[in-house]
């Protein structure tokens, strides 16, 4: 699916820098939504409810889900384990991957449980 450009709305695109710059202060909030989209490369405006693209990119995800994830959130955990497994961001590694899910699972994740189990029947 094909969004449009955060970049061509002024309205996106400053929404996109309040985004950038909450999760810089250390908004925990806000540092997921910005990884979330710096992961996948689309962002919800949150007052339009709009899907906007912006760039991919994968290192600065990392590092975020990182944080997060070192201060025990499941989510971001899981996050860190997929660009683990594909080396996006990061250097490629299955058994960090692994760990990471199993600590997200841990945690009462589901989906990094389902994850984790469809990795170890592979």
């Amino acid at each position: 699916m094909s969004f449009p450009k955060a970049a061509n709305s002024p309205s996106a695109r400053k929404a996109w820098k309040r985004l950038k710059e909450a999760a810089a202060t250390g908004d925990v909030t806000a540092k997921r939504h910005y990884a979330i989209a710096c992961f996948g490369g689309v962002f919800t405006h949150t007052t339009s409810g709009k899907h906007y693209s912006v760039p991919v990119d994968h290192a600065a995800a990392a590092t975020l889900f990182e944080e997060l994830a070192t201060n025990g959130d499941d989510k971001a955990a899981r996050y860190l384990a997929h660009l683990y497994l594909k080396g996006q961001g990061v250097p490629e590694s299955l058994s960090m991957a692994q760990e990471l899910l199993k600590k997200a699972a841990e945690a009462g994740n589901r989906e990094a449980a389902e994850d984790l189990q469809s990795l170890n029947e592979a």
